[in-house]
């Protein structure tokens, strides 16, 4: 991947323009008449027929229909959406806690999924993610535009707590999906964080972790820090410690997974030595059924 103001190589987006984000086009509003018209705003899409009642619009009679069935009918219309997406980068302390690797991952596959969003034909919305709420970096509505959120992205740097919960929780413009890039270190309980107010689509998480965050080394007398409040612990290193440091670290992926899933959302587990390009393969791979 590029370290450049783009932040991903121009080849690797020409390939996300031939894969396609899983999206769902949130319908709002009640029907409505008029023509089947591309619109800033959305689209109108057919619903049904129903009885012609005086006072309708002559324009929506189904003159064809009317030709097949002897009685006078209109047609009715939903509006759908464009689909939008909000991608939140956690920019907490802990991104950047186990060096420059995790945290530049972490942008590439934020990144990635904003621009998938556009590719998909909708809008996409980058975010940082922070203590007490969550600020937009750039958005972007057509490819000409995704340059610029690119851009956004790269020149972002990590620092100071997170609270994914309040980040999660922020308002939302519409029906709109939100995916999630983070290490997930944070003590929000999943399922209350992804609670979403109804027509808002399914969300992604992308749980980003330092290689040596999955799979912690060393033996011996070592001291445990916290990058966001500073507090340290002295702890001995060995193996019963790692086994219950990695049985603490599978619960907590796994409460996420499971909340992510009954939202009807994906959930994907990496760690930073993964290649960007395999772990977006994996957010728009069809799930598994179990």
């Amino acid at each position: 991947m590029s370290d450049g103001p783009g932040l991903l190589a121009p080849d690797f987006l020409a390939r996300l323009g031939r894969m396609r984000l899983p999206l769902r086009r949130a319908s709002g509003g009640a029907p409505s008449g008029g023509r089947t018209t591309r619109r800033l705003g959305g689209v109108l899409e057919f619903v049904a027929h129903r009885a012609y009642a005086p006072g309708d619009d002559p324009r929506r009679v189904d003159w064809n229909a009317y030709a097949r069935l002897g009685r006078l009918a209109v047609k009715e219309f939903a509006r759908e959406e464009v689909p939008r997406l909000r991608v939140l980068l956690d920019a907490s302390a802990s991104m950047g806690a186990e060096g420059r690797a995790k945290w530049d991952r972490a942008r590439e596959v934020a990144a990635a999924l904003a621009a998938l969003a556009v590719f998909a034909g909708g809008t996409a919305e980058a975010a940082e993610a922070r203590k007490g709420g969550c600020r937009t970096l750039a958005e972007a509505g057509s490819e000409g535009a995704i340059p610029g959120l690119l851009r956004a992205l790269a020149a972002l740097e990590p620092g100071g707590p997170g609270d994914l919960a309040s980040s999660l929780r922020g308002p939302r413009r519409g029906p709109e999906a939100v995916a999630l890039v983070s290490d997930l270190l944070d003590p929000a309980d999943p399922r209350a964080a992804l609670a979403a107010p109804p027509g808002a689509g399914e969300p992604i998480v992308v749980q980003l972790l330092a290689a040596g965050e999955a799979r912690p080394g060393g033996d011996g007398a070592i001291e445990l820090a916290d990058s966001e409040t500073g507090e340290r612990l002295p702890c001995l290193a060995d193996e019963a410690l790692q086994a219950r440091y990695a049985e603490a670290l599978t619960a907590h992926r796994e409460r996420w997974r499971r909340a992510v899933v009954a939202a009807g959302g994906r959930f994907v587990a990496a760690d930073d030595s993964e290649p960007v390009e395999a772990i977006v393969g994996r957010v728009v791979r069809p799930p598994v059924v179990r």
